[in-house]
């Protein structure tokens, strides 16, 4: 575990950003638009930068962490 990735697993959700990767230590998305639609959307995952995280004593409280950050930048964003 270190400073500059320990709860960053998932991406920021404070900024909708659209037509560009959006990325986390882990996880990441991208959201294709034209205009007022959007046409589909990926998630994406750093397979090697997983496993390197698999092998990280302090995952599990990185993962719940990073996890609770998420939810709670979705819950304000319902607000």
């Amino acid at each position: 575990m270190t400073e500059t990735c320990y709860g960053k697993m998932f991406p920021s959700l404070d900024d909708f950003v659209v037509n560009r990767p959006v990325k986390g230590a882990v996880f990441g998305y991208e959201i294709v638009s034209r205009g007022m639609a959007t046409q589909g959307h990926q998630v994406r995952v750093d397979d090697g930068q997983w496993r390197t995280c698999e092998g990280c004593p302090g995952r599990r409280p990185c993962f719940e962490f990073s996890l609770g950050k998420a939810f709670m930048e979705q819950a304000l964003a319902g607000r």
